[in-house]
Formats: structure tokens, C-alpha cells, sequence
């Protein structure tokens, strides 16, 4: 993962077409996130703040400032910039911005129900995001956060097992806080037994399914 932020970042350097730039910029900015320099990735993502970027791309440096934020434990910065990028995905790309309303989520649960964050991150959500067609993921923690834990908790262990793979590997930060909302140790044993193993395999040291440890998009 390093050598792979080493190379997109050198390319950035050799790209004069501004759009080829801007790209291969938010690449490396993630590639860099991945192999845990997030100093790198302030300093990409700088060098964005006076070119002209579509929604798209504006909505892809909030995402990788909300994570790096949040890995560096600012409170509500993390949530509230995923949050931000979200509503900027929503008219653009519905499952990333379910996606990215989850990642939100997921931070404030981390960071805690106190001071308002994740009623915030609840309310964007239902103002901007696209209904799913079948109850998800997101409905299950919109369910927990606003109705409490009875009636959240059947949805909760529909989607912490899953149909054909439980959420873990996915989303295996999101799917500790989940277990432990359950009062179900024995998965959240499984849940970091599995962790420990995906980070040996990948080399990475913010784990790839977590919200703070995922790529937003496919570099070009």
C-alpha cells in the first residue's frame, strides 16, 4: 500500500492535463489514507483548494478529510464532513452516499450518542439520502438511534449476520459496535479474531472494511 501511494503520488508530479491531475491527486490521497501517512493525504488534498473540482470529486475530498479526521479523534469533524459528502452524493451516486451516511454513522456511534452528533448525521440522512427498496444497514442504525434498542434489534441481527456473508467483512468496526449493542460477545470475539487476520493479510494499518479504511472510488 505504501508503494502504491509512492507511485500515485509521483504520477500526480508527471501530469500536466489539469483533470488527469485532479484525479491521480485524489488517488494518492487515498492510497495514502490506506497505508496510514495522513499527513500526505492533508498535503495532497491542499494543493486541490484552489482548482475547480466538480461535485463529484469535492464530494471525494470531504470523505477522505472525514476519515482522517476522524483517525485523528476530532470529535465531530469526522461525521460531520462524511455527512457533508453524503448530501453532495445523493444526487449524484445513491448507494455512495448510503454508503457514506453509514460511514457517518458509524463514526458518531464510535465517537458517542452525546452532544447531538449522531441525531445530526440522522437528520441529513433522511432529508437527502434515497430510500432503499428493501430495509438495510442504514435503516437498522436510523431504527436503533431513534426508536432505541427493542425495536432496532431484529434488523440489527439480520444485518450483522447477513444472507450471504456476515457484515464483518464489509464492515467490521460498524459491525463490533453492532455486537456489542446486542450484548453478543461471541461475535464480537469473531469479529476481532477476523481483524487481526485481514490486517496481517492486507499490510494495511487501518483496516480496508472499516469507514476510515476504505477506498472511495477506483483510481483512473
Amino acid at each position: 500500500m505504501a508503494a502504491e501511494a509512492a507511485f500515485l503520488e509521483r504520477s500526480v508530479a508527471l501530469s500536466l492535463a489539469p483533470e488527469r491531475r485532479i484525479e491521480r491527486t485524489l488517488a494518492a490521497a487515498e492510497a495514502h489514507f490506506d497505508a496510514g501517512t495522513t499527513d500526505m493525504v492533508e498535503e495532497l488534498l491542499t494543493t486541490l483548494e484552489t482548482t475547480a473540482l466538480d461535485d463529484y470529486q469535492r464530494a471525494r475530498v470531504d470523505l477522505l478529510r472525514g476519515r482522517t479526521a476522524f483517525t485523528r479523534q476530532r470529535d465531530d469533524v469526522g461525521p460531520r464532513l462524511m455527512t457533508r459528502a453524503a448530501q453532495r452524493l445523493s444526487a449524484l451516486r445513491s448507494e455512495q452516499a448510503r454508503d457514506s451516511f453509514l460511514d457517518a454513522l458509524e463514526m458518531s456511534l464510535v465517537v458517542g450518542r452525546g452532544g447531538g452528533v449522531i441525531r445530526k448525521v440522522v437528520a441529513a440522512d433522511r432529508a437527502a439520502a434515497p430510500a432503499s427498496h428493501s430495509p438495510d444497514l442504514l435503516d437498522a442504525l436510523i431504527e436503533l438511534v431513534t426508536n432505541g434498542y427493542r425495536a432496532a434489534a431484529p434488523l440489527l441481527r439480520r444485518t450483522l449476520y447477513g444472507e450471504n456473508k456476515p457484515l464483518w467483512v464489509r464492515r467490521p468496526a460498524l459491525a463490533a459496535v453492532i455486537a456489542i449493542e446486542l450484548w453478543d460477545p461471541e461475535t464480537h470475539t469473531t469479529i476481532a479474531d477476523w481483524l487481526v487476520k485481514d490486517g496481517r493479510e492486507s499490510g494495511s494499518p487501518c483496516c480496508s472494511g472499516s469507514a476510515w479504511g476504505r477506498k472511495s472510488s477506483t483510481p483512473s
